[in-house]
């Protein structure tokens, strides 16, 4: 008998900010340690990626072919990629609750 595995958690989606060069020459030390940083970089793109908890974890399983269903909150953003990305990965996600007027949530 073959049974789903249900996931309840977050979906977001990733956003990376890749910066130029090597972050540890820019860290300010004063005889060996790190006194009032106040620093900013310059981040010329940035990259999105699928995320959250339950995603991840569904995403994983779905790839080993285990039938995961995953139940979120969603914005309405999740139909353009999100949910056929997740779903052509073997990832049940009918159960989903969106919101026409919101956004998935977005972790920079």
């Amino acid at each position: 008998m073959k049974g789903n595995i249900l996931f309840v958690g977050t979906v977001a989606y990733d956003i990376l900010f890749p910066i130029q060069g090597d972050i540890r020459n820019e860290i300010p030390l004063e005889g060996g340690e790190l006194r009032n940083v106040n620093m900013s970089f310059l981040a010329r793109k940035s990259q999105y990626y699928y995320g959250g908890t339950a995603a991840n974890i569904a995403y994983g399983l779905g790839l080993l072919s285990k039938s995961p269903v995953m139940f979120s909150a969603v914005g309405a953003d999740f139909e353009d990629d999100f949910r056929g990305y997740l779903e052509g990965h073997g990832v049940l996600c009918a159960p989903i609750v969106g919101k026409k007027k919101t956004e998935t949530a977005k972790c920079f």
